[in-house]
């Protein structure tokens, strides 16, 4: 029996790194920050079904798939480049984040402080493949489908 153990263990072992691959791998395929095309070629290559196509509808936004910085586990967006959002409801997170996006990108002239930031509830939005923007944000309220509290800096 204890001869067969060490081959049971490194099998189950072996089991447990392939579904982490899985799931990895799975996640990837269907995630659609990343470009279409590669994901069906390498959901083709591997025999999976195709990864949908365009994201639609309202989304949870994330760290990943906004392609946003993070302080603190706070996403931090630039939109248009005369305003930044910090996903949080906590406005002492929302300054710490905000600041510290803002030494990272040289905004020695700005001072950040709770009243310069509006509170706002928003919903994310994936938009059309052809449309200028990825994604976009609604104005929201609070228990709205996959609405999300936000501070938003205006420059």
């Amino acid at each position: 029996m204890c001869q067969h153990a060490a081959a049971l263990r490194a099998a189950e072992n072996d089991l447990a790194t392939h579904r982490q691959r899985h799931a990895t791998l799975t996640a990837w395929l269907h995630n659609p920050t990343h470009d279409l095309t590669a994901r069906t070629a390498l959901a083709q290559l591997l025999r999976l079904p195709a990864p949908a196509d365009t994201p639609m509808g309202r989304f949870l936004p994330t760290t990943h798939n906004l392609k946003a910085d993070e302080y603190d586990g706070i996403p931090v967006i630039e939109l248009d480049g005369d305003q930044v959002i910090a996903i949080t409801d906590d406005i002492n997170r929302a300054i710490h984040a905000i600041t510290h996006y803002g030494n990272d990108h040289d905004w020695a002239h700005i001072n950040i402080t709770a009243d310069r930031l509006r509170s706002e509830w928003v919903a994310f939005e994936w938009q059309p493949e052809d449309a200028e923007c990825e994604w976009l944000t609604l104005d929201a309220h609070p228990g709205d489908d996959k609405a999300v509290h936000t501070y938003r800096l205006p420059y």
